[in-house]
C-alpha cells in the first residue's frame, strides 16, 4: 500500500515552517511556496504519514457529477481536476446520487471559491501539533473584486479535540473571521461574522490552532 508523506522545512525568508504533502520520504531541501526562498539547511522534516488513498481523487476531463458520490468511492475532501479546462473542484458531501462538488478555481459567485480566497501551492492546509495560540499555516493574496460576503465556510477536520480557524488580513491587521470550538470529524464550518472586510486589495493568512490535529481542505464565500 503506497503512503502520501507530510514534510516539514523551515523557510528563513518568511521565518516559519512550510509544510508539503508528497510522495516520498525523502526530507525536503527547498521551500515549497517559493523554490527561491532561503532555507534551514538540514531542518526538512516528516511530520505525518498516511494512506494515499486518505481520498479518492481524480484527473479526467470532464466535471464531477452528482453520481461521483460515496457509491463511486469518493469522500468528502476529494479532489476533482478537469485537465481539459483547467478546473479543480473538491467533494462537500458525498450523499449517494446528490454530491455536491464546488469548484476551487471559480473566480467569482455564490458558493464557489472567489478570488478572494484563491490559493497555489497547497491542496490541503494541515496542523498536527499542540498550538493554544493560533499558528500562520498560510497566506492567500487577496483582490478587492466582491463586496462584503454573507459567509465565509471550510470544510474542516478536527479530531476529538478543540481546533480553531481564523482569516487574518495582514495588509490591514485586522481579524476577517474566526472559528472557535471546532470538534468531531469532517465538517463544513460557517467561521460566523465577517468584519473588516477590505476596500482594496490585501493578503489574507489562514490561521489554525488546536489541541492535536486539523486539517482545513477548502475555504470559500457566499456573497
Amino acid at each position: 500500500m503506497a503512503n502520501r508523506y507530510y514534510k516539514k522545512i523551515y523557510c528563513t525568508t518568511d521565518s516559519k515552517w512550510e509544510y508539503e504533502w508528497e510522495g516520498t520520504s525523502t526530507p525536503l531541501t527547498v521551500c515549497p511556496v517559493d523554490g527561491g526562498h532561503s532555507v534551514v539547511s538540514g531542518s526538512g522534516a516528516l511530520v505525518d504519514v498516511q494512506d494515499e488513498n486518505f481520498a479518492k481523487n481524480n484527473i479526467t476531463t470532464s466535471n464531477p457529477s452528482v453520481n461521483d458520490d460515496v457509491d463511486a468511492d469518493y469522500s468528502m475532501t476529494s479532489r476533482w481536476f478537469n485537465s481539459s479546462t483547467n478546473k479543480e473542484f473538491v467533494c462537500l458531501d458525498n450523499a449517494t446520487g446528490t454530491a455536491v462538488w464546488i469548484e476551487t478555481t471559480k473566480s467569482g459567485g455564490s458558493g464557489g471559491m472567489n478570488s478572494n480566497f484563491s490559493w497555489a501551492n497547497a491542496s490541503e492546509f494541515y496542523l498536527k501539533e499542540s498550538n493554544s495560540d493560533y499558528a500562520i499555516n498560510a497566506k492567500i493574496p487577496g483582490k478587492a473584486s466582491v463586496s462584503t460576503p454573507s459567509k465565509i465556510k471550510a470544510l474542516v477536520y478536527v479530531d476529538s479535540t478543540e481546533g480553531g480557524i481564523k482569516i487574518y488580513d495582514v495588509t490591514n491587521a485586522n481579524t476577517i473571521a474566526e472559528k472557535t470550538g471546532i470538534v468531531g470529524g469532517w465538517q463544513i464550518v460557517d467561521l460566523g461574522t465577517i468584519s473588516n472586510w477590505p476596500s482594496s486589495d490585501a493578503d489574507f493568512e489562514i490561521q489554525l490552532k488546536c489541541e492535536s490535529e486539523i486539517r482545513v481542505s477548502a475555504i470559500w464565500i457566499e456573497e
